[in-house]
């Protein structure tokens, strides 16, 4: 069974859905990577997955699968 190994965030400053998004995933202890839009890494990665509004985020699992979820989702899609 494939376990899930990294959680990406991609977001931007002024984002209230981004800081909703963290602020749950903190509460409940599971770690994310952010990628903010506000840089210039970010900005490369986003243009790499087709980030065209925010909140995005991507589920790495161990299997080397990877689910892009956009926009707004339940929590539990997050797990």
């Amino acid at each position: 069974m494939s376990t899930l190994t990294e959680r990406v965030l991609f977001s931007a400053e002024g984002c209230v859905s981004c800081k909703t998004l963290k602020k749950s995933l903190a509460a409940r202890g599971w770690g994310f990577t952010e990628l903010s839009l506000d840089t210039d890494e970010g900005m490369d990665k986003a243009v790499e997955y087709g980030v065209r509004g925010l909140p995005v985020a991507v589920l790495r699992y161990s299997d080397g699968a990877e689910v892009v979820l956009r926009g707004v989702h339940p929590i539990e899609d997050y797990e």
